[in-house]
């Protein structure tokens, strides 16, 4: 969805991050591409998104990508990305 919204391609940003030897050149190149957007908007939207939400045309790699057991337990969107993030950490 974020990439939806920002217009970001998510290979673009991981290509950066890799790329990047400190966080705060990705900082600077997402904030570079995003001037425009009204970010208090896009996260109010990205906060209230729950799994139910998700569209139907990205079900299929919803799914694919976040184990059913997480899916259970975290409904709100942010806070599957966070439990995946800690699971793909450690």
């Amino acid at each position: 969805m974020w990439q939806q919204r920002t217009g970001v391609r998510l290979r673009d940003l991981s290509d950066v991050a890799f790329a990047a030897p400190v966080e705060d050149l990705v900082i600077n190149w997402i904030e570079r591409r995003t001037e425009a957007i009204d970010k208090d908007a896009l996260n109010a939207e990205l906060e209230s998104l729950t799994t139910d939400r998700i569209p139907e045309s990205w079900r299929d790699t919803f799914e694919a990508t976040y184990p059913e057991h997480l899916r259970k337990r975290f409904v709100n969107v942010f806070d599957l990305l966070e439990a995946d993030n800690e699971r793909e950490c450690f």
